[in-house]
């Protein structure tokens, strides 16, 4: 694989997907889109590798890939269409699996329906190939929107056959009340249509405090780490100097005792002489 761009961490914020997140199920969505697409489509989203304060983005490809906005718009309006028909290919399984009722089934419809948010997308192209940059809130919607028009390729003039060698045909008379009816136009449903957006759920004041504690812990590890060594140091340390003292406060109460026992007995010996010289 190879690197096609980086981003600060800082630049965005990260989707959060359960209890982790988004940008953490590469693996797993890589395998399914392997599994229940085919090997283009499982090209379509690049590896995010976190390093330090910076996001590294890798794809399966050894060409090099710039933002479709580097394009010009001929060729923008190609890549868009392209990034169109792969979404709504994936759309179509979104939808499937939005009417299964089976606890994995909607799983991975909001997994795939997080990433493949055109809102939160950002597409790179080597002209050819696309592949995006997922798992952020880039608020992009506006840049990956399908133009209205896309710009055709100049052909040349065609050479026109030769009329002479053709039979000229009679046309039937068209009667006059049909002539002036407005022609019918039928309605084609467009080939490529936005797909329906992610709405995130609101989260409470709680889960974002446990978001914010999650990350800071997982940045922040090592100071976490200093604060419980210097509270296990003062912890030993008051530990070590109350026993210290208790000990110190023993041997007074020794010392005393061993005074007051030499007192005892210095009086009754000056007692017993007092009493010899008297007799």
């Amino acid at each position: 694989m190879k690197k096609i761009t980086s981003i600060p961490t800082h630049s965005f914020e990260p989707i959060s997907f359960g209890d982790n997140y988004l940008y953490s199920q590469y693996e797993k969505l890589r395998s399914f889109l392997q599994v229940n697409f085919n090997q283009k489509i499982a090209n379509f989203i690049a590896k995010p590798v976190i390093t330090n304060s910076e996001v590294g983005w890798y794809a399966n490809y050894y060409t090099e890939f710039k933002p479709i906005s580097e394009f010009n718009q001929e060729t923008q309006g190609a890549l868009l269409s392209n990034y169109w028909e792969i979404l709504n290919t994936i759309n179509a399984k979104i939808k499937s699996l939005r009417s299964n009722i089976n606890n994995d089934q909607n799983e991975w419809y909001s997994l795939l329906n997080a990433v493949f948010d055109s809102e939160n997308n950002k597409i790179y192209s080597d002209g050819q190939n696309i592949v995006i940059l997922w798992g952020w809130k880039f608020f992009n919607a506006h840049e990956n929107k399908l133009p209205t028009f896309i710009p055709q390729p100049k052909f040349d003039t065609p050479i026109l056959p030769d009329e002479s060698i053709f039979t000229p045909i009679n046309e039937p008379e068209i009667p006059s009340e049909v002539a002036n009816e407005a022609p019918l136009i039928e309605e084609t449903e467009p080939l490529i249509e936005n797909p329906e957006p992610f709405v995130e759920e609101k989260k409470s004041f709680w889960q974002r405090l446990l978001e914010f504690l999650k990350w800071f812990a997982s940045k922040y590890w090592w100071l976490l780490l200093l604060l419980l060594l210097i509270i296990l140091f003062l912890f030993f340390f008051n530990s070590c100097e109350s026993n210290r003292n208790h000990a110190t406060n023993k041997e007074i109460d020794d010392l005393n005792d061993r005074i007051e026992y030499l007192r005892q007995k210095t009086s009754e010996c000056c007692g017993c002489d007092l009493n010899k010289n008297e007799q």
